[in-house]
């Protein structure tokens, strides 16, 4: 048995290597699937000369037509086979792709919907508390609960709703606002 004399490396920093390796993949993917696709076109030519040259090496150059149809027919037989495998690899991985994307725009539909609602529903809760605000702050408002004050400090053993009746400038309205606040 050899031995490795290569130093191994402590954990932490094989974790940033694989690390480094992952992020480079990533940044680079389409360079990557690029030289693939190049790699296995030519792999899909080469392949099918190597064979023949494998099997009839040995054999002299023929000037018979018939030759080189059943030359051609193998080379179309072999490339066909390899160019159907990469399609279906091709075809496979975009379907993949395609779906992952769909199912990402679903994602993000539904995400977004949520912030819509929850941006709609804090602006609504926000536009009451400013009605109400604005309600509360109106000269009106300020009138009615100043007299209302006057009535309990005059009247402090009588009902609220008693003391508004009996006075004069309350109309029904404006009972309703003090007794709802």
């Amino acid at each position: 048995m050899q031995e490795n004399n290569e130093p191994k490396l402590p954990p932490e920093e094989e974790k940033a290597k694989f690390y480094q390796l992952f992020q480079f993949i990533r940044q680079n993917k389409a360079k990557i699937a690029f030289g693939i696709i190049i790699a296995t076109a030519i792999g899909a030519i080469a392949t099918p000369a190597a064979f023949y040259i494998i099997w009839f090496w040995n054999n002299p150059m023929s000037r018979d037509p018939r030759a080189f149809s059943i030359f051609g027919g193998f080379i179309g037989g072999v490339t066909g086979v390899i160019v159907n495998v990469i399609n279906v690899a091709i075809v496979g991985y975009i379907a993949i792709h395609l779906e992952q994307l769909k199912f990402n725009l679903e994602q993000n539909k539904i995400e977004d919907e949520v912030k819509l609602r929850q941006a709609k529903s804090s602006h609504e809760a926000k536009l009451r508390l400013f009605i109400i605000n604005r309600e509360w702050n109106s000269e009106e408002m300020f009138k009615c609960r100043m007299k209302a004050g006057k009535l309990i400090r005059k009247y402090p053993t009588k009902s609220l709703r008693s003391c508004l009746k009996t006075q004069i400038g309350f109309n029904r309205r404006s009972i309703k606002r003090i007794i709802a606040i």
